[in-house]
C-alpha cells in the first residue's frame, strides 16, 4: 500500500521524503516489523508531532497537555512586556489576547 501511494505521488510530481517519513503501529500490531520505501527502512516511532499536536500510542495525554501549557507560557512571556506596558493601547492588548 505504501509503495502504491509512493508510485501514485510520483505520477503527479510528488515524492516522499524518506528521512522525514515515519511509521507508527498500534499496540496490537507487531512493532518489530520493518517497512521499507524503495529499499530504505522507515523509522518506527512511538510519538510524533503533526500540525502542532503530539500523537502517541499510549492513552495518557499528560505529555501533550504539559507541552501546550509550556508553549502558552512561552508565548505569554514574549508578549508580557507589551501587555504590562501602561502606554500600550488597551485595544491592541485585547486584540493580542484574543488572537493568540
Amino acid at each position: 500500500m505504501l509503495h502504491d501511494l509512493h508510485q501514485l505521488g510520483l505520477n503527479v510530481g510528488l515524492r516522499m521524503n524518506k528521512e522525514k517519513t515515519k511509521i507508527m503501529t498500534s499496540k496490537l500490531e507487531n512493532s518489530t516489523a520493518t517497512i521499507e520505501l524503495d529499499g530504505h527502512p522507515l523509522e518506527n516511532v512511538k510519538t510524533y508531532m503533526y500540525l502542532r499536536q503530539l500523537f502517541s500510542l499510549d492513552e495518557d495525554s499528560t505529555t501533550e497537555i504539559k507541552r501546550r501549557i509550556s508553549s502558552a507560557w512561552s508565548k505569554f512571556g514574549r508578549l508580557s512586556r507589551y501587555l504590562q506596558d501602561v502606554k500600550f493601547p488597551f485595544m491592541l492588548k485585547r486584540k493580542i489576547l484574543t488572537n493568540v
